[in-house]
């Protein structure tokens, strides 16, 4: 979108006191509409890659600083976690996650996670609607279409979401 050499005047620019998205919306080699893009899609990445760390250091704090509170992603909690699990590529760990595969899950009881904003393809549409009564892990992946491995993590992504719980 941009030379390196607009990007260096750019970044010299930004240091320390402003984000580089400002200063290129500010020359006007972006428009703040792709910026917002820009700056959602990285967001959606840096949320969906945490879910793959295996240690990290973290800060709490109850407010947002100020110099990010004017930026906001698209996808939900739950959009996060399902697209975070497909990308997990050791099915061992998949496997682990998700326990026993004679274990029976079933749609969470509380509406609030069963029916969060999601965007789902017809495979995973499939899916849950199987679960109308608990069934074993084993018995959803004889009836999926997406083969076992892609069937365990579709169903890991919607327990670690909450759409679905372990039936007792």
């Amino acid at each position: 979108k941009i030379t390196q050499y607009q990007l260096d005047l750019a970044l010299r620019e930004s240091r320390p006191a402003k984000r580089l998205g400002q200063t290129l919306v500010k020359r006007g080699l972006i428009s703040r509409e792709e910026l917002d893009g820009y700056v959602r899609r990285h967001q959606s990445e840096v949320a969906i890659s945490a879910l793959s760390w295996n240690r990290g250091s973290f800060i709490f704090r109850e407010e947002l600083p100020s110099q990010y509170q004017d930026v906001f992603i698209e996808l939900s909690t739950a959009e996060i976690i399902l697209e975070g699990v497909h990308r997990i590529e050791a099915e061992s760990l998949v496997e682990t996650l998700l326990g026993s595969p004679g274990q029976k899950l079933c749609l969470a009881a509380d509406p609030l996670l069963r029916f969060q904003k999601v965007a789902l393809t017809p495979q995973q549409g499939y899916l849950l609607s199987r679960l109308e009564q608990p069934m074993s892990v084993d018995d959803i992946c004889r009836i999926s279409a997406l083969g076992e491995a892609q069937t365990k993590k579709q169903l890991l992504g919607f327990v670690m979401a909450g759409i679905l719980d372990y039936h007792e």
